[in-house]
């Protein structure tokens, strides 16, 4: 089979002008200002030493006009931040998803059989 310069110009300006159109309308979705989503902040002092956490599923309009399926603690995207200080804090999670999951412990040292 013998490539002749026509056919190879024809595709590579469609392959050019589809890479064109997807950059430019990435670019145009990300020219625009969004607000940034700030995880609600939970403080074990103020809950008495307990937090307690829901996983579940829901849906987070991350661009305008377009829902995604998202999972969340407390709420329908990621979780909140947890402010606990040495010492016992007990954290009870429900776990509405309708499958296992499992929360790892960013930022805390816990032992290996309490990071399930």
């Amino acid at each position: 089979m013998m490539l002749t310069h026509r056919p190879f110009l024809a595709g590579a300006a469609l392959v050019g002008g589809t890479a064109f159109a997807i950059s430019s309308a990435w670019r145009g979705a990300a020219a625009e200002p969004r607000e940034l989503r700030i995880p609600e902040l939970i403080d074990a002092r103020s809950q008495s030493q307990s937090i307690p956490l829901k996983a579940q599923a829901s849906h987070t309009s991350f661009f305008p006009e377009q829902e995604s399926r998202t999972l969340g603690y407390n709420g329908s995207y990621l979780g909140p931040t947890l402010r606990v200080h040495r010492g016992d804090v007990e954290i009870a999670v429900t776990n509405s998803l309708g499958e296992e999951t499992s929360i790892h412990w960013n930022g805390l040292l816990i032992p290996g059989e309490l990071d399930r």
